[in-house]
């Protein structure tokens, strides 16, 4: 049997799926202005769990999140309190910038900033990691 024959056969055959793909693409924001492999490896990416997360009071935006990186620990504000409330990210796995320089939010200093993306309609998704890899494990 051929490749077009197997999918003629089976709609749910990858060249179907495919198609279905690109009619639910969403608009994709350009690409940044390139950078240097030197300019990635300065980039410190860490697997982080949140121990401890509570709305700022100051803030109808604002997170902070107390972290596990594997070292000493750290603390990070982040805005997404629109769509995460602090209960659904605890014990949960994220990616975090670690070595960015620290920021003042709402009087607490931050020492990174956690990864997420902005879909199409608006919304924020932060990016969660697998349970199996360890607590500050280098993302390269």
């Amino acid at each position: 049997m051929t490749k077009n024959e197997m999918v003629e056969q089976n709609p749910t055959g990858a060249e179907d799926r495919k198609g279905q793909h690109s009619q639910e693409k969403t608009a994709v924001a350009p690409l940044a202005p390139q950078i240097t492999l030197d300019d990635f490896s300065r980039i410190d990416l860490r697997v982080c769990r949140v121990m401890k997360c509570e709305a700022l009071k100051r803030s109808r935006n604002l997170l902070r999140l107390e972290l596990d990186d594997g070292l000493c620990g750290r603390v990070i504000v982040s805005g997404i309190h629109p769509w995460y409330e602090p209960e659904e990210l605890i014990g949960k796995k994220i990616v975090v910038i670690a070595n960015l320089e620290p920021a003042k939010f709402s009087n607490v200093t931050s020492q990174g900033m956690l990864l997420a993306g902005d879909t199409s309609d608006g919304e924020c998704k932060v990016l969660f990691v697998d349970e199996a890899i360890p607590v500050g494990f280098r993302i390269h």
